[in-house]
């Protein structure tokens, strides 16, 4: 892997580790308030942790040797 490629890995490794974080907090947060406002922040926690798996996607793609890439895995539907 070259080395810009590593710098993007390890920008986007710090990223997924903060919107963990960020779900980690409002899900804590929307704890401690009432309702409706607490269904609002639990929202905004989910959101955190999908932003997490895109880019947890994103770098497991990155990560894969370049073989991998070129002829990627069909799900075949059954």
């Amino acid at each position: 892997m070259n080395e810009k490629l590593q710098e993007s890995a390890q920008y986007l490794r710090c990223c997924s580790n903060l919107e963990i974080e960020a779900f980690n907090l409002y899900e804590t947060f929307s704890k401690k308030i009432n309702q409706p406002e607490s269904c609002f922040i639990l929202g905004l926690a989910y959101d955190s942790l999908k932003c997490a798996k895109i880019i947890q996607g994103i770098l497991d793609y990155t990560d894969r040797p370049e073989t991998e890439k070129a002829n990627p895995k069909r799900i075949s539907k059954g």
